[in-house]
């Protein structure tokens, strides 16, 4: 027997253990499905009884004979009543210990249970409570490779966010522009039809990031230069809360939610970042004949890592901006890989500047389609979400991982000069920066491999807003989700893998910088200010208008106008919605834009 080292009162013992001992390691393991260590080549002896939900686990773990003898180390405390014991493996190739489940086994070795519990520190904790047979308490911490086990509960993230993407804009939603790479994406998983989003970059990219109202947050638009801006650094983030659960993280791209020190994505829970810290059409300000480099400082690309402040790279101009979204492709499948090659989950935010103006595609794109800018960038976009699928499989870590492909707004209205060459917002009125319908829905997929059921195709609203409480819950790190705070998106991962056919969200609420401007209920839209554009003056109705999207998809009958008002009764639960969001709001206050905040008292 050995001493563990500081700690006098502890010995170990090894394959000397006591049968009954061994038969409670052999039986955990087995019914785990993780390969037992310590007692080399020994075949399950006795099969321990286990509840009906762990039956078929531990009958497979009995027929097993064990082919890689592993060691396994039960210390076992002297001096506590009753006693406790800890069993660790270290991977001889990794050298790393990790941690595993938490588990409760009750009962005596004719009837045992077994009764599986996630936590934060992923131990697994087996308790006996007196029987004929035995009279302990035994806490046994197992350790395995992450490679094996912890890999597989801990699935990697890619979220793939494209600018201002048109519903229309793919070809399997009717897009003129074929887009294989992303069509054969979404018949992998999940396409979302109702996918809402909110009116301009910077509020959606915050809702992503928080999964609260952007209002609350003080990110509600995107801020004119010179203005106060940029998420608190109290906002507690997708990528804090997935680094706190030990991933790797990183943006490339676009980040457009605050611009100083202190509010960058290396100061809100990104390992690393490249890429921009507002809006691409940046790169066009040093083109124009008036600009003064004195009043505003030339835009720069940037580099930044946690812990240290971020750097300019170099001049952020209409040669840089072409180039960019290649750059972004090329780090996200170098991180990729580095990170499989580590055996550490990650989660990589690959942040696309297209499809927004100034619409310059890469060198090797531009006249590909032979049908303007706007229809090389999308043939672009395409190529690039299937280099990054590539990384993925060529990684090894395809099946493994998550990815959620979608625009951060709609594309704007053909008939503005700014929207460029093309665009489409498909069967749906209006673009950016409306409250219709064509600027609150974008493309949006996603896949896991063996979770979320291939082939499927929903038209269930579901918001930008629910990525951020989902996104937690699958990977099993929901109890790391803020309760001192209102969290607006909602949980969907029952829906997401299939175990129910409806989502969770019945309604969606529009702002327009601080304006409510529409609210989606079920399959009606109440609308209380309009927009036709971006650029067009905003309309109070004297009455809300309402459309049946279902059956209108344009938006073209106000059903109140035509009917008489037979619909009144859906303002009962449109102020509803709008009542309790204000009386949160009161209890809460909203944060101001670019204001330093601290928490609620």
């Amino acid at each position: 027997m050995d001493a563990l080292p500081g700690d006098p009162q502890s010995v170990i013992y090894r394959s000397e253990l006591v049968r009954r001992e061994r038969t409670l390691v052999h039986s955990v393991l087995g019914q785990l499905g993780i390969p037992s260590g310590g007692f080399d080549g020994i075949e399950f002896e006795q099969l321990l009884a286990a509840e009906a939900g762990h039956q078929k686990l531990a009958q497979a773990a009995h027929r097993r004979r064990l082919r890689r003898p592993r060691r396994i180390h039960i210390r076992i405390c002297s001096g506590l009543v009753p006693a406790t014991g800890f069993a660790t493996r270290l991977c001889v190739r990794c050298k790393k210990l990790v941690t595993l489940g938490l588990f409760t086994i009750r009962g005596s070795p004719a009837s045992l249970s077994v009764a599986a519990k996630k936590t934060q520190e992923k131990r697994v904790e087996l308790t006996m409570h007196k029987s004929k047979t035995w009279n302990i308490l035994l806490v046994i911490a197992l350790t395995i490779c992450s490679s094996s086990v912890g890999a597989a509960t801990r699935p990697n993230i890619v979220y793939i966010l494209v600018d201002n993407w048109g519903w229309g804009d793919i070809s399997i939603q009717g897009g003129t522009v074929e887009t294989p790479n992303i069509d054969e994406l979404a018949s992998q998983g999940l396409r979302l039809t109702n996918f809402n989003v909110q009116n301009q970059c910077t509020p959606t990219r915050s809702a992503l990031q928080t999964g609260r109202l952007p209002i609350r947050s003080g990110t509600q638009r995107a801020a004119s230069p010179g203005t106060p801006n940029g998420m608190a650094p109290w906002e507690y983030t997708i990528a804090e809360l997935l680094s706190d659960a030990g991933y790797a993280t990183a943006l490339y791209g676009k980040w457009h939610i605050g611009d100083i020190d202190g509010r960058l994505p290396n100061d809100q829970g990104y390992d690393e970042w490249y890429g921009i810290k507002g809006s691409a059409m940046e790169a066009s300000y040093t083109s124009t004949p008036q600009f003064d480099p004195t009043v505003y400082d030339v835009p720069q690309l940037w580099t930044g890592q946690r812990g240290s402040r971020s750097k300019a790279v170099k001049d952020f101009n209409l040669k840089a901006r072409a180039l960019l979204d290649a750059e972004i492709v090329d780090k996200t499948k170098a991180f990729i890989h580095r990170q499989a090659r580590e055996q550490k989950p990650f989660f990589v935010f690959a942040a696309f500047t297209q499809i927004h103006p100034p619409y310059l595609p890469h060198p090797d794109f531009d006249g590909a389609s032979k049908a303007g800018a706007y229809a090389d960038i999308r043939m672009q976009l395409d190529q690039y979400v299937g280099d990054i699928l590539e990384a993925l499989d060529e990684a090894g870590v395809a099946e493994d991982t998550i990815v959620v492909l979608t625009g951060d707004n709609a594309a704007g209205e053909p008939t503005e000069a700014w929207a460029g060459d093309g665009g489409s917002n498909g069967p749906w009125r209006g673009g950016l920066s409306t409250g219709y319908e064509g600027g609150m829905r974008t493309p949006g997929m996603v896949r896991w491999p063996g979770k979320v059921p291939a082939g499927q195709v929903s038209d269930e609203i579901f918001a930008d807003l629910d990525w951020y409480p989902t996104l937690a819950t699958l990977i099993g790190e929901q109890d790391r989700i803020p309760h001192d705070r209102p969290i607006d998106g909602i949980d969907q991962t029952e829906f997401l893998l299939g175990q129910k056919a409806n989502s969770n969200r019945d309604h969606v609420v529009l702002y327009v910088g601080d304006s409510v401007f529409s609210v989606k209920w079920r399959t009606l839209k109440v609308h209380f200010l309009t927009a036709e554009g971006t650029f067009s003056p905003i309309v109070q109705h004297t009455f809300p208008q309402v459309y049946d999207i279902k059956n209108d998809p344009g938006e073209m009958t106000d059903l109140w106008a035509v009917e008489g008002f037979a619909h009144l009764w859906v303002r009962k639960p449109v102020i509803e919605i709008l009542v309790r969001q204000a009386a949160s709001m009161k209890e809460f206050p909203n944060i101001s834009p670019g204001a330093e905040f601290h928490g609620y008292k």
